[in-house]
């Protein structure tokens, strides 16, 4: 994913603390034993969430372990040991981080990105092995982007659709079709507010490099960053606003043994200190 949904670390208690860097870590090890050491690269705080937020949905308490690894080799770090769901999270993240290098290359044409992408691409064609219906569906969901990009699309609502249609359609696949309506349009949301995100986080990078960006295609974008923040605070706030309340409000509605502290953490909190750093909001 993006690196938007992230917790309130100030207001993260010790467990969470421990839940969420422990399937981080867990996605780390996981990673090595099913891909290699090359393709740890990947491994990001986003899905980190992903995986513990779907754990819990599915009712799976995590296990723990402890190990020294390269970042920590004197002192043991935990991590939550590998579920079959794991093993599943940790190939969709693979898939997503192709597509997303694939998706980089092919609007910067940098030598980065094909590196990346020549790094991953033996990990990838064994993730798309194992989770097929996971790699169709970006398959065609960046095809629907990429037509929208290339039709120089100026309506947000429909630029965002693709991202947000990939992480719902993701939490019902590997949550074997059980996962509740509300989680599923909680996912959807969540790909809305992480697709503006970016959105507006690569304003300036987007416009010196000619890359597609909706808010640029929108608005117009010709002063500075914080010059345009400022001008129009009043276009962008609802595209953060919306989904981010949405969000909110779903997940009041899962149920309370599905309504987490870590989860809220996040969803509640976290979301709205992203959203306030990315319109320059002072707390």
């Amino acid at each position: 994913m993006y690196g938007y949904v992230v917790p309130d670390v100030k207001e993260l208690n010790a467990w969470d603390y421990l839940v969420l860097t422990g399937h981080y870590c867990g996605h780390c090890i996981c990673i090595k034993r099913m891909f290699g050491n090359m393709a740890r690269f990947t491994t990001n705080h986003d899905f980190a969430y992903f995986s513990a937020f779907l754990h819990e949905l599915m009712g799976i308490e995590p296990r723990f372990d402890g190990t020294r690894c390269i970042s920590s080799p004197f002192r043991e770090k935990s991590y939550v040991t590998a579920t079959p769901l794991m093993e599943r999270i940790v190939s969709a993240n693979i898939i997503y981080t192709f597509y997303k290098v694939l998706d980089s290359k092919q609007d910067e044409k940098k030598a980065k990105g094909k590196m990346l992408g020549a790094m991953l691409k033996k990990a990838y064609k064994k993730s798309a092995k194992l989770e097929p219906e996971i790699d169709k569906l970006l398959e065609v969901q960046y095809k629907v982007q990429r037509e929208l990009e290339l039709s120089a699309c100026a309506d947000p609502e429909k630029a965002c659709m693709p991202t947000a249609t990939i992480l719902r359609e993701t939490m019902r696949i590997l949550s074997g079709n059980t996962a509740p309506q509300q989680a599923l349009e909680l996912f959807h949301n969540l790909g809305k507010f992480i697709y503006f995100a970016d959105a507006i986080d690569d304003l300036e990078k987007d416009r010196k490099s000619g890359s597609f960006n909706v808010v640029v295609n929108a608005l117009g974008f010709k002063k500075g960053k914080k010059q345009f923040l400022k001008l129009h605070k009043e276009e962008l706030m609802p595209l953060l606003d919306k989904p981010r309340l949405e969000i909110e409000r779903l997940f009041r509605g899962l149920s309370k043994e599905q309504q987490s502290t870590l989860s809220e953490n996040i969803l509640v909190f976290g979301l709205a200190k992203t959203q306030n750093k990315l319109l320059q909001i002072e707390e």
